[in-house]
């Protein structure tokens, strides 16, 4: 009750950046209460023996399990000068790390888990979100069990999507049927919104060496670049199933519903790039094996391979798919700049000072999704009435081009040491 407080005067509740950031600041006469070593292992261990009695789970044992996970999660969002220094911080911080890591679910399948494994991953992912909104890289990274954590939230996060996926071809691309659907797609949302907050983290860039720097990244691709791929593959596939059932069915989405659809695509996407952008080398060569193996030839077949320009659902998933893959390449290498003066992302630019063979794959993607572009407008030259030529395809590669080409074509002086930067 007392950490839940809306605190004031002495004390401050704040809000920055969704629920993951809701941080508390307590007035520091509650210090002795709330900072107890013992009292946050005691948590913990009760959760712990709870979850692992026998017998039957009954209504109140599942309330209280929810509770203390509830107060776990208000401990993690303490911060202020209830903190006298910044290595009694780190200790609370790794206590929390190391008991949450013994909450945090095994990366088994939720295909048909119970509402109260449910609740377990929600409120797990909640914890991890929290602790990285409020502790941050600087204090984090510092600690030997974050690699644990980091791996087994990233396990969760492709359980989640391969699971996604299962129930979709389940139901032939109809989401109505899917069970589990709502819950797992929130639980990738809280994931997601956790991995950014350390991933966007300016100590990334900013703190100690070049050398220190790039350690800490190549630490945190290890362990996060392969649920970039994972989305990768998963995506891109599920919107293509899902297109070819709306296209059989004769479905049109709401347009309401379709613009939330692309706001929350949007979204993912631009946080998904963070991620990606830890191991940009080995994220573009996934993303090229996706087009020159799967895409390309697929299309390729589909406009050459026959005169039936009727719009199928083969065809028409096939569309939705490029259409995805598409984007993943835009956000991976540019940022929104409306506004702002565009800029290439500094990571990118870091990368390519690394990784003699990022600029390469960089500059294999743009042709690719040219060579892409240019298949498309002389199809369309050639046959402008055919309806499989998307206009949503085409919308992409413009939408792709206006963000790249002010960064990469046409950039303005980064202030760049004269010949630092000379092949990027």
């Amino acid at each position: 009750d007392v950490i839940g407080w809306e605190w004031g005067g002495s004390g401050t509740s704040s809000q920055s950046g969704g629920g993951a950031s809701h941080l508390v600041k307590p007035h520091v006469s509650w210090r002795d209460a709330l900072l107890q070593p013992d009292f946050l292992r005691a948590i913990f261990q009760v959760h712990q023996s709870l979850s692992t009695a026998t017998g039957n789970v009954s209504g109140v044992r599942l309330q209280l399990l929810q509770s203390l996970r509830q107060l776990i999660l208000l401990l993690t969002s303490l911060t202020g000068p209830i903190f006298h220094s910044q290595d009694e911080r780190q200790q609370f911080g790794g206590l929390l790390l190391e008991g949450i890591l013994g909450l945090l679910p095994h990366s088994t399948s939720t295909m048909s888990i119970s509402e109260a494994d449910q609740s377990l991953w929600m409120d797990s992912l909640s914890m991890v979100s929290r602790l990285f909104a409020n502790f941050k890289l600087s204090v984090l990274a510092g600690m030997p069990l974050l690699p644990n954590v980091l791996e087994r939230v990233s396990q969760l996060g492709a359980q989640l999507l391969q699971d996604q996926w299962q129930e979709l071809q389940q139901t032939a691309g109809d989401l109505e049927l899917m069970l589990g659907y709502e819950w797992r797609e929130e639980a990738l949302r809280l994931l997601l919104e956790g991995l950014v907050l350390l991933c966007s983290d300016p100590w990334l860039l900013y703190s100690g060496s070049a050398e220190f720097r790039q350690s800490a990244r190549q630490a945190l691709a290890r362990t996060l670049g392969p649920l970039y791929v994972e989305f990768v593959r998963t995506r891109p596939s599920m919107a293509r199933l899902e297109e070819m059932y709306y296209t059989a069915q004769g479905v049109e989405l709401e347009e309401v519903r379709e613009e939330i659809s692309a706001v929350d695509l949007e979204e993912e996407m631009a946080s998904l790039a963070h991620l990606g952008r830890l191991d940009l080398l080995a994220s573009l060569q996934c993303l090229a094996t996706k087009f020159q193996q799967d895409i390309i030839p697929a299309l390729q077949s589909l406009w050459e391979g026959s005169s039936n320009m009727e719009v199928s659902p083969q065809s028409s998933g096939l569309l939705e798919e490029s259409r995805l893959a598409t984007m993943y390449i835009g956000h991976l290498l540019t940022d929104e700049n409306e506004g702002e003066t565009p800029v290439i992302p500094e990571l990118i630019v870091a990368s390519c000072e690394q990784h003699a063979g990022t600029t390469d794959a960089i500059v294999g993607a743009i042709q690719t999704l040219q060579q892409f572009a240019h298949f498309q407008a002389t199809k369309i030259a050639q046959h402008p009435s055919d309806p499989r030529l998307s206009p949503l395809l085409a919308k992409e590669f413009l939408w792709f081009w206006n963000r790249w080409a002010p960064a990469y074509v046409l950039p303005v002086d980064y202030g760049y040491v004269a010949g630092t930067h000379g092949n990027h």
